[in-house]
């Protein structure tokens, strides 16, 4: 919208100021369209990406820990170990037409925000950004419970012995070997959680978590984080289906209701309760959450600060060298490359060269030259139990193999050759080790990147 500079979280003093220029320059181009190329293009607003606090300052309502707060239902907070919790979870929703006659008075500050002159649909036109809801908020939570026990006085129960901290720690380290390229950074010790960035929450969450957490809590407890997994591998998946948000909804709703008993439901916060909103937004958009989360700004802020050396007119450095992009930009347009797995994959690695055929199949590439039309590659044995069904590595709330996540014995004997024409269908995975609960030899559990279903 604008960029502003201000100093210890100083927000712009005039709200109306602030996006005036923003608006003036939307708001035609709303009414009336654009034309580029011969061609009469009309402009509308889909999304506005921000965190809590600025949401409620562009949308001029009250703040997260208000008892009203909640962007998406009349829900009213109440106070317990100082702090605002939302116990309620079946409360009558919010629209665009009650945030405009300001039905719920306590909800709204007392000036009313200026993007009404849009026309755009000012509670759903504000996904609840995953980054901060969950990656740097809810998960972050929980992981401050089990390895701390200092978010509450009453958490100290379900802090980890020291002994399931170190396993934690190991398989940390351990795992993170076999994460693939795609994955900057792999993990961090617990020693060093408060300096986890979102992309280390989103990795443990949707890949190494899965492993590490069956071998240090409790079955109740393991099984409450499965129903968020396998929500959150719905909903960032590239094009969840209706079904599979509906889906998604139940299990975060059990998660929330679940947590709430474990580990008490003083940790009802603003964050925690907007998880049974969530998926209103990929039902809204269509999408997947990754597609209306704060990543791709969040990495934009880097390249901003980049642009600024000392503290004289950091604003005005900013502005000079955005314009200076802008003039290269338009003597070379950009042109987007499409990402291929193939260039990240690699020969015989143990974190680069496994892919799954649509078929289920699974292989590892020992050998894939540049101009060849095949690739020498061996096969993952997938696991079976005695009735002859393939082994799941969870069965609540839904089989493991249903979201493509397979538990192998090893690799075949023999290796056999494939077209590369296969790469163009198949999956990226990761293979990591585990040890099962039967004392058996070690085996794999294969998961997909979500980025390449």
């Amino acid at each position: 919208m604008s960029v502003f500079c201000g100093y210890d979280g100083e927000k712009p003093p005039d709200l109306n100021l602030y996006l005036e220029p923003f608006l003036m320059e939307l708001k035609p181009l709303e009414e009336n369209g654009i034309d580029i190329d011969g061609k009469h293009l009309m402009i509308k607003s889909i999304a506005s990406i921000c965190d809590a606090p600025a949401r409620s300052f562009v949308k001029q309502i009250v703040g997260h820990c208000g008892k009203h707060a909640c962007e998406r239902c009349t829900v009213v907070g109440e106070t317990i170990s100082n702090r605002t919790v939302y116990k309620s979870m079946n409360v009558r929703l919010r629209t665009d037409e009650s945030f405009r006659v300001r039905r719920d008075r306590l909800h709204h500050n007392n000036v009313p925000t200026p993007l009404l002159r849009l026309g755009i649909n000012i509670v759903k036109c504000f996904p609840l950004d995953y980054m901060h809801l969950i990656c740097l908020g809810t998960f972050k939570r929980f992981l401050r419970i089990i390895l701390n026990g200092n978010v509450a006085e009453e958490d100290r129960i379900h802090k980890l012995s020291p002994d399931m901290i170190k396993r934690f720690d190991d398989l940390i380290e351990l795992l993170g070997e076999y994460l693939s390229s795609e994955f900057n950074r792999k993990g961090k010790s617990s020693k060093k959680l408060n300096r986890w960035k979102a992309t280390e929450f989103r990795t443990f969450f949707l890949y190494t978590g899965l492993i590490i957490l069956k071998e240090v809590l409790s079955e109740d407890e393991y099984n409450n984080f499965l129903y968020f997994f396998v929500s959150m591998r719905l909903l960032l998946s590239p094009s969840p289906t209706k079904r599979q948000i509906k889906f998604a909804n139940l299990c975060l709703r059990k998660y929330v209701y679940e947590f709430s008993i474990l580990y008490g439901d003083h940790h009802l916060v603003y964050n925690f309760h907007n998880l049974i909103h969530l998926t209103d937004d990929c039902d809204f958009y269509e999408a997947s959450l990754n597609d209306i989360s704060a990543f791709p700004f969040e990495s934009y802020i880097g390249e901003m600060k980049r642009d600024i050396k000392g503290t004289i007119k950091p604003l005005a450095q900013y502005y000079r060298r955005y314009s200076e992009r802008l003039h290269i930009e338009k003597s070379h347009p950009y042109q987007p490359t499409e990402t291929r797995i193939v260039d990240s994959l690699r020969e015989n690695s143990k974190a680069d060269s496994f892919i799954m055929l649509p078929n289920d199949s699974i292989f590892k590439i020992f050998a894939m030259k540049t101009g060849s039309e095949v690739i020498v590659v061996q096969k993952l044995n997938i696991t079976y139990d005695d009735d002859g069904s393939r082994k799941e590595f969870f069965l609540r709330p839904m089989p493991a193999t249903d979201l493509n996540i397979f538990v192998c014995d090893g690799l075949c004997n023999s290796r056999t050759f494939l077209p590369t024409s296969v790469l163009l269908t198949a999956k990226k995975c990761i293979a990591f080790p585990f040890e099962n609960s039967e004392n058996e030899d070690s085996k794999w559990l294969v998961i997909p990147l979500l980025h390449t279903m």
